[in-house]
């Protein structure tokens, strides 16, 4: 799992989006049971289209192949970019029938739950208990989807 002093010197480097995808992301959402090595279970760049227009979002995260989950990633340090991307991408949730969607730039993350904001952190002020609380939210997630 990343620790605090590795956020803290990512956010020093100013990592780009794919980079904290791979530093600060993937390492958390392994330890909650998603692998980027199994489509079943993580697929990169899906597609939904809304209204005759292609939605692209970063990652559709699944459960035995079917997807539960988007997430958005932006840059490390980059949170204000979610706005652009909240609208598209809630629209592509609700036609893709996905109730959850996650938006992250590694340390700030943000997550909606049928469109309603259901967990905001920053680990840079707040390390142990955003990690927690984001924790204990996709686990609830979860456990409502059994």
């Amino acid at each position: 799992m990343l620790t605090r002093d590795q956020l803290l010197e990512y956010a020093f480097k100013g990592l780009k989006e794919v980079s904290t995808y791979t530093k600060t992301v993937a390492p958390f959402l392994h330890e909650m049971g998603f692998s980027d090595a199994d489509l079943d279970s993580i697929e990169e760049e899906y597609e939904v289209v809304v209204d005759t227009q292609r939605v692209w979002i970063d990652r559709c995260l699944k459960k035995a192949g079917i997807p539960i989950a988007f997430l958005q990633t932006k840059r490390l340090r980059d949170s204000c970019s979610f706005r652009k991307d909240k609208k598209k991408t809630m629209r592509a949730a609700k036609k893709a029938k996905v109730s959850m969607v996650i938006f992250t730039s590694g340390d700030v993350w943000e997550m909606h739950r049928a469109g309603t904001l259901v967990c905001h952190h920053n680990l840079l002020n707040n390390y142990d208990v955003g990690v927690s609380e984001i924790k204990r939210c996709i686990k609830n997630y979860m456990e409502d989807l059994k």
